[in-house]
């Protein structure tokens, strides 16, 4: 049995925006953010990591949501494997950002399972519900007011930036981590 983790990336989307914003050049993390289909990008997250490295990686967000799910459950499907939800956290810490779409994530699970997968059974770890309700108490734009990712964001000047990350479903871009950085130890992903 394989699995498919599916890492909410909500903080490192917010810094990826923030650096590229800063810079003003154009980077391999802007042209994913961008839905370019020939990008690839090295990412440091340490949730990615962690995981098994036969595991198949998929970096998911409140902004590609819809379609990185429907991949997870896709691949699932043809491997009878599992999915799970991984959050990368922010400098080895807890973050309500990456917490708060990794709720928003399990429901469109959830909902996607519902009504395409019904052959899939769920069986949802507790961790799933404590996600989901962070989702609910939570539910932007009301996440941005209380996470220090965002906050940073702000008093950066980018008050457009942490916005542009929790809009829903607008792009199809899947990244996969598909191999590691010889040099650097940092791992490569690309689009599905």
């Amino acid at each position: 049995m394989s699995s498919v983790l599916l890492q909410p990336w909500q903080s490192c989307l917010t810094r990826a925006r923030h650096a590229s914003s800063q810079q003003k050049a154009s980077s391999k993390r802007e042209k994913l953010l961008r839905n370019d289909q020939d990008a690839s990008y090295a990412v440091s997250a340490t949730a990615f990591y962690a995981c098994p490295e036969d595991a198949t990686r998929l970096a998911g967000s409140f902004y590609n949501a819809h379609a990185v799910v429907l991949h997870a459950l896709k691949l699932a499907q043809e491997r009878t494997g599992n999915i799970s939800l991984v959050c990368s956290g922010e400098l080895g810490y807890f973050a309500l950002d990456d917490a708060t779409c990794a709720g928003y994530l399990a429901l469109e699970l959830q909902r996607l399972a519902t009504e395409h997968f019904q052959e899939i059974p769920l069986h949802l770890h507790e961790s799933v519900y404590a996600a989901t309700a962070l989702y609910e108490a939570y539910k932007p734009p009301k996440v941005l007011e209380y996470c220090d990712s965002a906050q940073s964001v702000f008093q950066a000047g980018l008050v457009e930036d942490p916005y542009f990350c929790i809009q829903t479903s607008k792009s199809t871009s899947i990244p996969m981590v598909v191999g590691r950085e010889e040099e650097t130890g940092l791992l490569v992903l690309e689009q599905v």
